[in-house]
């Protein structure tokens, strides 16, 4: 019996060996087409901003995932390659091997005194298999999901607004106006959620308000995103809450 199960230990680590030795390329199912669409996101010179500069490219965030078991976890990664380009990384693994793809997303900068703008468009794809045996399927994500992943940044504001009206008549306007979101709050522009924190003190015969929002990018013309006016449009509702 303890050589049995000496055997089926010795077979399991060779298994194992053998799926995390070999890495294959693989060719991706659905290649980069030659005229995929740049896009294009404009961040205002503003004193609301919060990053100043700490985010993937300059202020502008990225939000992957990991979900899954260990035997077969499932991911979205963000990677900085180079002064004008980043990777986006889907792979699904179970910890020592895995399948995955790669796109490598080029980006120019264009700094201006009203703020600055960022054109990012997909370069290249790369599609890998790890191992001999059990491979996992390369994971479904196109250009169109590309597409879609890297027109889903964000960049965080802060807003002060003060108000005629005492604390706890603002934090009433809150719960009743804005809906609950984990710690936060969240209003919703232009179909998208707008999540917030909020903290109301007195101020003068009223209150003052901080709130640190997170904008995601939402479409405001053909291919371009731009913050200067998800802010005005958002700050607008937020003192539309605070001064209710």
């Amino acid at each position: 019996m303890k050589k049995i199960a000496q055997s089926i230990c010795l077979i399991s680590m060779m298994a194992a060996s053998l799926t995390a030795c070999k890495t294959s390329p693989v060719k991706p199912a659905l290649p980069l087409p030659a005229d995929i669409a740049p896009s294009t996101y404009v961040i205002p010179a503003s004193q609301d901003l919060i990053m100043e500069n700490n985010g993937l490219v300059k202020d502008i965030n990225f939000r992957g995932f990991s979900s899954g078991s260990k035997n077969a976890r499932d991911s979205l990664r963000f990677q900085k390659a180079t002064e004008n380009s980043f990777i986006v990384h889907r792979r699904i693994d179970n910890g020592m091997a895995g399948s995955g793809i790669r796109y490598l997303v080029n980006y120019e900068i264009k700094q201006e005194n009203s703020g600055y703008s960022v054109t990012m468009k997909p370069s290249q794809s790369t599609a890998y298999q790890e191992g001999l045996i059990g491979k996992f399927d390369v994971p479904t994500f196109g250009p169109e999901e590309l597409q879609n992943t890297i027109r889903k940044g964000s960049v965080f504001f802060k807003f002060e607004i003060d108000s005629q009206y005492s604390v706890d008549s603002v934090k009433a306007n809150f719960k009743r106006l804005s809906k609950k979101a984990g710690r936060g709050n969240f209003i919703t522009n232009r179909d998208r959620e707008v999540p917030f924190e909020f903290k109301a003190v007195p101020y003068r015969d009223g209150s003052k308000v901080t709130m640190e929002v997170v904008i995601f990018a939402s479409e405001t013309s053909k291919n371009t995103f731009d913050f200067g006016v998800l802010e005005k449009e958002i700050k607008a509702k937020l003192t539309e809450i605070v001064k209710a």
